[in-house]
């Protein structure tokens, strides 16, 4: 498979907009997209806002505007959604939807 290598510099250039971010996942449960960003808006109640991005194998990226609204979701739990845990993590260059497995999370 063709890869592209970015030196360091660039690389920081391109995780830099991520910074914010964390991974999550309702464990137990599929949720689609409108019915988390919603629910998820009543539940952090974030003072600067989040984005939303769907990823494979029912994760979802939320980027922050804020380090506070992120360590805040980061610290606060655990958090849970219609009656299941919503596992938080924070977002790596290395994070892969398709290989991450995650069925249960110690609260």
């Amino acid at each position: 498979m063709p890869s592209i290598s970015f030196s360091p510099k660039i690389h920081a250039q391109l995780v830099r907009p991520w910074q914010y971010a964390v991974v999550v996942k309702l464990l137990g449960k599929s949720i689609g997209y409108r019915a988390l960003c919603n629910r998820l808006g009543a539940l952090w109640n974030s003072t600067t806002g989040f984005n939303v991005i769907d990823l494979e194998n029912n994760y979802f990226l939320i980027r922050f505007k804020s380090n506070e609204d992120m360590e805040f979701v980061l610290t606060q739990g655990p958090w849970t959604l219609m009656g299941h845990y919503l596992i938080v993590q924070p977002w790596s260059p290395q994070f892969d939807s398709s290989k991450e497995e995650c069925d249960s999370v110690i609260v």
